[in-house]
């Protein structure tokens, strides 16, 4: 065995360490707190752990100027439901030259079995995906972690930048606060209507549609929203007004447009068994009046 294959394998075990590592610090790390009260000596007290105290973020909507149509209580029920939804998609990756890198994007989990879909830039050569399951606290600004499972690569459609996602083990208990949204295949973008986007990083934010179909990071057939975005927010949902699931947030221009993946381009390949068209039964053709057929029997 070479110098440089064992370089290579004692690297590799590193990393792999280094996974065990950051999946023991994602399940511990479940508040912050910094110790008090200790005093120095031979048997000094115990640390008190003190929790950190967080001002409640700013609400992204606040420099928001589009008309929703909705009350405070509605509003606030849509983005409760629709937070309840999406997840953060933890990724690892590793190579030999730059080791153990740690990335992240959004995914937005689409039945009770944990299907997510996200955008495939966000897993791309990952060596582990670890999905974060959400919830609204009741100042209605403050996203809390509720759960942190293993997920798997299921389909993929590089055609479109995104990917179906599903739990590493088939028994995972999945805690949804309500029934997610199932895909809309019929959906079409109109120019100028109202649509919401959740991400990791915006957390939600409303625009209208300016493009119905356009090009950006050499995807074609994508839609364009004037609605502010951030990285970290690729892979996160769109939703109508009304709650239908739309589309697959891809990447952002600056921070004031936002590009994503519509649900209908997506469907064939992610779901070729729901989408896949039934062949039509051939027709018998119709012989025409006066036309030769066969003769009844017991006639010459």
């Amino acid at each position: 065995m070479n110098r440089k294959l064992i370089l290579s394998q004692a690297a590799r075990l590193g990393a792999l360490l280094g996974l065990g590592l950051f999946i023991m610090l994602l399940l511990c790390s479940t508040s912050c707190c910094t110790t008090s009260g200790q005093k120095e000596g031979p048997n000094p007290n115990p640390p008190t752990c003190v929790p950190k105290e967080e001002q409640p973020p700013k609400d992204p909507l606040t420099d928001s100027t589009v008309d929703d149509g909705l009350a405070p209580a509605e509003r606030l029920a849509f983005i409760r439901w629709h937070v309840g939804q999406t997840v953060d998609i933890h990724v690892i990756r590793y190579s030999d030259e730059d080791g153990v890198k740690y990335a992240g994007g959004t995914g937005v989990v689409i039945d009770p079995t944990g299907l997510i879909i996200t955008a495939e830039h966000v897993v791309r050569d990952e060596e582990l995906l670890v999905a974060s399951f959400r919830t609204l606290a009741d100042d209605g600004l403050t996203i809390k972690e509720k759960r942190r499972i293993p997920v798997i690569v299921k389909r993929v459609s590089k055609r479109y930048d995104v990917v179906l996602l599903e739990p590493m083990y088939h028994d995972e208990e999945i805690d949804l606060p309500s029934a997610p949204a199932a895909p809309d295949f019929a959906w079409r973008p109109r120019k100028g209507e109202l649509v919401w986007h959740f991400g990791k990083k915006t957390r939600w934010q409303r625009g209208r549609i300016s493009i119905t179909e356009t090009e950006s990071s050499k995807i074609k057939g994508v839609v364009e929203v004037a609605m502010r975005g951030n990285y970290g927010d690729s892979g996160g949902p769109v939703y109508t007004t009304d709650g239908r699931l739309v589309g697959i947030v891809l990447s952002i221009n600056g921070t004031k447009k936002t590009f994503f993946a519509p649900i209908h381009k997506i469907a064939p390949e992610l779901f070729p068994e729901k989408t896949k068209r039934k062949k039509p039964k051939a027709k018998k053709p119709r012989r025409r009046k006066g036309a030769p057929g066969k003769t009844p029997k017991g006639h010459k």
